[in-house]
């Protein structure tokens, strides 16, 4: 499965059109159905950014197939906050490692 295979399928999913995402995420409609059909292989970062959020999935998902609820959940609600808290997270996170 390319990633234009996964973003179409991620798209259908959460019961987008292709119109619909590219109203949303701000990319010409014709640009995204050339990578869902792999005519442009080579997206921006991000754009495929851009469009995880969009779709609710990671990144790594995007790019490689790989699905981890709980990272993708953590991730959308870490992208959400400021700089400031983000930096807090990883503090916190560097504490449990330690632990």
């Amino acid at each position: 499965m390319t990633l234009g295979d996964r973003i179409r399928r991620s798209r259908r999913e959460k019961g987008l059109t292709l119109s619909q995402l590219s109203k949303r995420s701000g990319y010409n409609k014709s640009y995204l159905c050339q990578i869902e059909n792999s005519y442009h292989i080579n997206p921006s970062a991000k754009l495929i950014d851009d469009i995880s959020l969009i779709l609710g999935v990671t990144i790594e998902y995007l790019l490689r197939g790989e699905k981890n609820d709980i990272e993708l959940a953590i991730l959308l609600k870490l992208k959400k906050l400021s700089e400031s808290d983000k930096n807090r997270v990883i503090k916190i996170i560097d504490d449990f490692q330690h632990e």
